[in-house]
């Protein structure tokens, strides 16, 4: 069953931080946010300048895509079409178990 939150600004600090840590490693944040959420590329350069500030490029984008009132669940399906299977498996708990498929089985060590 998933955990009662919707939004992304609702995520648990331990989950954002590690869906941040896996998205800013492959730097698949870029198309997250450009192809599949639709930020201009002038806002993408200023996302991808929170490095120069040591600072997550995907936590100022999950800051952007929070402004638009995103869901844990639309996130989900747009990680999916990418075929992100770990950033889905940190969002697994928070979506409903119908959309729990669209993680490939065995596709990731489940449970530790």
């Amino acid at each position: 069953m998933a955990v009662n939150i919707v939004y992304v600004d609702e995520l648990p600090y331990s989950s954002r931080g590690e869906l941040c840590r896996v998205l800013d490693l492959s730097e698949e944040w870029e198309e997250l946010g450009g192809y599949h959420m639709g930020f201009d590329v002038q806002t993408l350069a200023i996302i991808r300048r929170a490095n120069l500030r040591g600072a997550s490029p995907t936590s100022q984008l999950l800051n952007k895509f929070s402004e638009r009132n995103g869901t844990i669940r639309h996130l989900f399906i747009m990680l999916a079409r990418m075929d992100h299977q770990r950033a889905m498996f940190v969002l697994k708990p928070y979506v409903e178990e119908r959309y729990h498929p669209l993680l490939r089985l065995g596709g990731i060590m489940q449970g530790g």
